[in-house]
Order: C-alpha cells, then sequence, then structure tokens
C-alpha cells in the first residue's frame, strides 16, 4: 500500500451514496483531517471521517489484487 500514494499520505476509507443502489466504498490517499478516525497500522495510516465510519463498522479491508476490497460482517 505505502508505494501507491505519496510520503506522509495516509489512505482515506470513504463511504458516498449512489442513488438507488444504496452506497459506493472508496479509497484515496490523502492526509488526516481533524475529525477523522485514525487508525494506525503496520506500514499504513488509515483514516476515515465520522460519517462513513458509521457505515464501515464491522467491515474488514482487504488489500489484494493491487485493490482495497471491503468484506462485510457476517449477517450483512
Amino acid at each position: 500500500v505505502a508505494e501507491w500514494g505519496e510520503p506522509g499520505d495516509s489512505v482515506r476509507v470513504s463511504v458516498v451514496g449512489k442513488g438507488d443502489s444504496g452506497f459506493q466504498f472508496g479509497c484515496d490517499f490523502e492526509s488526516a483531517r481533524l475529525d477523522d478516525h485514525v487508525i494506525e497500522l503496520p506500514g499504513v495510516t488509515v483514516v476515515v471521517d465520522p460519517v462513513s465510519a458509521e457505515h464501515i463498522r464491522g467491515y474488514t479491508l482487504d488489500v489484494v489484487d493491487g485493490g482495497i476490497r471491503f468484506i462485510p460482517p457476517a449477517g450483512r
């Protein structure tokens, strides 16, 4: 993951509305904002805004094939 962004960037995980089909997950590389949730992991920092955090609670993020996969919790 570290080689995808710029030095000092965090991985921003977000959820945006997508009309009638529900929500779409997204990832980008940027600095943390004041109200973000910040998760420090070995080799990467993940940031999530408070609204997106409510929608992805319980999800697992998996780095696969050059991308990030969102795995919902059991029963969702």
